[in-house]
């Protein structure tokens, strides 16, 4: 089944804006939290909110989707993350690191989240 019209095409491009990010967001989001010099309380508190964000975004998939239509819950789950990776690389704080990774569900685990595969 292929969708038709303009659809196909946001489908298409949330989908590589994902791929790029998780790509960018595997190899940057170490290295960004050993440059913030966090205890390992904080680093384990940054890394369990991406999982608690992607965890609640999972559930919300499930309200949000009948409502606001699928391929407007997944551009939106793409912004968050776009959103979420943008400000884990521009700060170094251990408050806006933990908010960052909860709401754009950022984790080491690329494939747990609701947009993923």
């Amino acid at each position: 089944l292929r969708p038709r019209g303009h659809a196909w095409g946001l489908i298409l491009t949330c989908r590589a804006a994902r791929s790029l990010a998780v790509g960018i967001l595997v190899v940057a989001f170490p290295l960004v939290l050993e440059r913030a010099q966090l205890d390992t309380l904080q680093l384990d508190t940054v890394l369990a909110a991406g999982v608690a964000g992607s965890t609640c975004l999972m559930l919300l998939v499930s309200c949000l989707s009948r409502s606001c239509g699928r391929r407007n819950v997944l551009g939106l789950f793409t912004a968050l993350m776009a959103f979420g990776a943008a400000a884990v690389v521009s700060t170094e704080k251990f408050w806006a690191l933990s908010i960052a990774s909860f709401l754009g569900a950022l984790t080491t685990m690329p494939n747990v989240a609701p947009h993923a595969p």
